[in-house]
C-alpha cells in the first residue's frame, strides 16, 4: 500500500516526504524549508506539504497561531528507507542538526527577553528533534564538538525547565567524546556541574568544574572563570561552606553585573545566589540594599525568570531577617509571575512559602504548599536537599512544626491534598493574599468546593434529598458528600456539621484572628 502511495507522488512529493522522515515527533514549515528545501525553492516547501496532507502523508495539526506537522510512523520508516537508498542521508542528518543547533543557540541569545515562555515551549516541542540532532552529532565523522556546543545550550531546557536525567545522560555524552580543552568544552563543563549541583551531586560537579577552571586559565578566559565562580559558590552554599561561598559568588556577581554580553542564566540568576549567600551569613542589611522594595522595577520586567528567582532569595534572607509577612508577600509576588516551565524554581518556592506559612501559624496551609513541593521534588527526580543541608534542614523542620501541631491523619490528608494540586491550582492557592489566613486558620479549606457547598446546605436545615434537588444530582451522591464533610472535619453527625459551619460564618464574618 505505501509502495502503492509512493509510486502516485510527483518526484517533489517523493523528495519532500523521504526529507521529511528525518524529523521526530514532528516540524513546522521553517524546519521543513530549511532542511527540506533544495537550494533556491524553499518558497515551494509549502506547496509540495499541501500536496503530501491532502494525500493523507503528512497530518497537520494546528497549534494556536502556527501548523505543526507530523508523518505516522509506517510511513516516517518508509521515507527513511527512501532517503538512506537516495544518498541524501548524510546530507540531509547535516541540515537536521545545522537548523536545530540554531534553535538552541537562538534560545541562549533571547533568553533575556520577553520571550521566555516561548523560547521554553519551542525547546520542549522539539525535544524529540534535538534528541535526534544529538544522537547524529556524536556518531559522524567530525561533529562531537558541534554536538556538545549543542548540549551545552540545551541549558535552559535540561536546567530551567527540569529535563535533568535528559541533560545529564547527554552532557556526560557529549563530554565523553573527546577532552581537548576549548571555550566549547569548558561551556559544556559548567552546564553539566549546573546539572549535577541540582541533582545533590556535588562530587561530579566540582570534577566538572575542576577541568573547567584549568581550561579557563589556560585560555584567559574571564567568562569562564566567571561560571566556575557561580557554580563552584553554589555547591560551596549548599554544602555549608560559607565564607568561601560568598567570596566565590561575590566575583560572580561582580562579573556578570558589569558584563555586557547577557546569556543563560543570565545576571539576575547570579544576583540571587549572591542574594542567598548573603542571607546565609547574615548580611541582610545587605539584601535589602540590593532588594530596593520595588520588585516590577523596568529593568526586570523582561528577564521574568530571573527576575523571579532573585525575588524568591530576597524573599528567604527577609525570612531569615524575621519579616514573615513581607518576606510572604515578595515570594508570592514572584509566583505571581506564573512561570509554568520553572519547574525547579516553583519547587523551590513553594517549598519556602510553606515554611514561612508555618512561621505565620498558617499551619494546614503550610502543609498543603510542602505537600505540592514534595510532589514536585519527586516528578523532577531530585528534592530540595540537593540545593544543601540548610534548605533540607528548613524544610524537615517545617514538617516537624506541623506534626507537632497537627494530628498524624490530618496532617497526611493536607499533605495529600496539596499533591494533587495541578500547577493552576496550586498557583492559585499559593498567591492568596485575600482570605488566605482566615481561611487557612480553620479546618474549611480541606473541603472541596461541592462539599463545602453541601455543608452549607446542611447547616440551613435541608435533608439529603432536598440538597439533591437544589444541586441536581443523586441523593447517594450526596450521601457520599456527606459522609466525605464528615469524615474531613472529624465530625460524627450532621448536627456538629451545622455547629462547625455556624462557628465558620461568624468566625469570618467577624474577622476573627487566627489561632
Amino acid at each position: 500500500m505505501i509502495d502503492w502511495s509512493w509510486d502516485l507522488c510527483t518526484e517533489s512529493e517523493r523528495v519532500l516526504w523521504r526529507r521529511c522522515s528525518m524529523f521526530a515527533g514532528g516540524f513546522d514549515l521553517a524546519a521543513a524549508e530549511r532542511v527540506c528545501g533544495s537550494e533556491g525553492s524553499a518558497d515551494a516547501v509549502w506547496a509540495v506539504i499541501d500536496h503530501l496532507v491532502a494525500k493523507s502523508l503528512i497530518v497537520a495539526t494546528s497549534t494556536g497561531a502556527s501548523i505543526r506537522f507530523r508523518l505516522l510512523e509506517t510511513i516516517a520508516e518508509y521515507g527513511r528507507e527512501q532517503l538512506s537508498a537516495s544518498g541524501e542521508l548524510d546530507t540531509i542528518s547535516e541540515r537536521h542538526f545545522d537548523y536545530f543547533a540554531s534553535v538552541a543557540q537562538t534560545a541562549c541569545d533571547d533568553w533575556g527577553s520577553s520571550s521566555q515562555p516561548d523560547v521554553v515551549t519551542a525547546m520542549r516541542t522539539e525535544r524529540s528533534n534535538f534528541a535526534r540532532a544529538l544522537e547524529w552529532s556524536f556518531t559522524a565523522a567530525g561533529a562531537q564538538s558541534r554536538g556538545m556546543r549543542l548540549a551545552a545550550n540545551l541549558r535552559i531546557h535540561w536546567a530551567v525547565d527540569g529535563f535533568l536525567r535528559d541533560g545529564s545522560r547527554w552532557m556526560n555524552r557529549a563530554l565523553a567524546g573527546s577532552d581537548e580543552p576549548s571555550e566549547v568544552r569548558g561551556d559544556a563543563l559548567w552546564v553539566s556541574a549546573w546539572i549535577s549541583i541540582l541533582q545533590g551531586d556535588a562530587t561530579a560537579a566540582e570534577a566538572r568544574l575542576a577541568e573547567a577552571w584549568e581550561i579557563a586559565e589556560s585560555l584567559a578566559d574571564d567568562r569562564l572563570r566567571a561560571y566556575v565562580h557561580l557554580f563552584r559558590g553554589t555547591a560551596d552554599l549548599w554544602r555549608g561552606d560559607l565564607d568561601i561561598a560568598l567570596e566565590r559568588l561575590g566575583a560572580a556577581h561582580a562579573y556578570f553585573a558589569a558584563a555586557t554580553r547577557d546569556e543563560c542564566p543570565g545576571p539576575h540568576f547570579v544576583s540571587m545566589l549572591y542574594a542567598l549567600a548573603l542571607a546565609e551569613t547574615g548580611h541582610y542589611d545587605e539584601i535589602r540594599e540590593l532588594d530596593d522594595g520595588n520588585p516590577s522595577r523596568p529593568e526586570h520586567e523582561t528577564e521574568r525568570w530571573g527576575t523571579s528567582q532573585l525575588l524568591w532569595a530576597y524573599a528567604y534572607g527577609i525570612w531569615m531577617a524575621g519579616d514573615y509577612e513581607t518576606a510572604s508577600a515578595r515570594l508570592q509576588h514572584a509566583l505571581r509571575m506564573n512561570l509554568a516551565f520553572d519547574r525547579v524554581g516553583t519547587a523551590l518556592k513553594i517549598d519556602s512559602l510553606a515554611w514561612m506559612s508555618a512561621s505565620r501559624r498558617q499551619l494546614q496551609r503550610a502543609a498543603r504548599l510542602l505537600g505540592a513541593a514534595r510532589a514536585i521534588w519527586s516528578d523532577l527526580g531530585t528534592s530540595i536537599a540537593a540545593f544543601g543541608t540548610k534548605f533540607a534542614e528548613r524544610s524537615d523542620d517545617c514538617y516537624a512544626a506541623l506534626q507537632a501541631a497537627i494530628s498524624p491523619t490530618q496532617l497526611d490528608s493536607f499533605l495529600a491534598e496539596g499533591a494533587r494540586l495541578d500547577y493552576e491550582s496550586l498557583l492559585a492557592y499559593a498567591v492568596d493574599t485575600k482570605n488566605s489566613a482566615a481561611v487557612t486558620g480553620s479546618n474549611g479549606d480541606i473541603l472541596t468546593a461541592r462539599e463545602r457547598q453541601v455543608a452549607d446546605l446542611l447547616a440551613d436545615g435541608l435533608s439529603n434529598r432536598r440538597i439533591a434537588e437544589r444541586l441536581v444530582l443523586s441523593p447517594r451522591t450526596v450521601e457520599g458528600y456527606v459522609a466525605s464533610v464528615l469524615s474531613k472535619l472529624a465530625l460524627e453527625s450532621r448536627s456538629q456539621v451545622v455547629a462547625w459551619v455556624t462557628r465558620e460564618r461568624s468566625r469570618l464574618t467577624a474577622g476573627a484572628p487566627i489561632t
